[in-house]
């Protein structure tokens, strides 16, 4: 009887995480919108979303503690466990990344400029964090261990179209600009620095996932 509920437990939780991870989805593809088109409503809704992801988070955080008092899983449903509450706290900082994000380009229209004053990659950034999403989840979802090189690999092309941003944000500075113009600039280089965050949390999910599934490794990142 134990076994069963801690399987009908587990699967529970499992579930949470997936409710969890698509709402932390929609509210990227609304940064999109943001970031992309100036959509006040999509702002809203990144907004009303990084709230939401808190209450995931706690629910979810409360959950396994329950299992884990009640049923002393051990083995894998003790790594499911543990894993799933540290997929829940990275899905939030994700949540919390895309709010900020969203808040600073909120600040570059109140300044009333909306283009970045130079050529910010950031609608290639946001595919790059998406496709990450998308693989790390669907092998969640599909308990097949993600492609972590892959993951890595997607992550190094974000950190380097960040530097690139960097790089190119310094020389119009060094041209000298005014003080709204370079507090426009500086609001563009911390939408890029968040976007790069959210791939260094992506990462660190795809880690969660790998094990999960019973990898040797541990579970490691930046975030622990």
């Amino acid at each position: 009887m134990s076994l069963t509920q801690i399987s009908l437990e587990l699967i529970q939780l499992r579930a949470l995480v997936t409710q969890m991870s698509g709402q932390v989805r929609e509210q990227l593809e609304s940064l999109v919108l943001v970031l992309e088109n100036g959509d006040t409503e999509a702002l809203a809704e990144v907004e009303l979303a990084e709230r939401q992801s808190d209450i995931w988070h706690q629910r979810i955080e409360v959950r396994c503690e329950q299992v884990l008092a009640l049923f002393a899983p051990v083995a894998r449903d003790l790594r499911m466990v543990f894993a799933i509450n540290k997929m829940a706290s990275d899905l939030e900082y994700i949540s919390d990344s895309t709010k900020s994000a969203a808040g600073f380009y909120q600040r570059v229209v109140m300044n009333g400029r909306r283009i970045p004053p130079v050529d910010v990659p950031i609608s290639e950034m946001l595919r790059l964090v998406l496709s990450m999403f998308d693989q790390v989840m669907r092998s969640f979802e599909e308990e097949q261990r993600p492609d972590i090189h892959q993951l890595d690999w997607i992550e190094q092309r974000v950190n380097r179209l960040n530097k690139e941003t960097d790089q190119l944000l310094a020389t119009y500075l060094r041209g000298g600009v005014g003080e709204q113009e370079a507090m426009n600039a500086l609001m563009w280089l911390s939408v890029v620095r968040k976007l790069e965050k959210i791939g260094d949390f992506l990462v660190s999910l795809g880690r969660r996932v790998t094990y999960f599934l019973g990898s040797s490794e541990p579970v490691s990142g930046s975030y622990m």
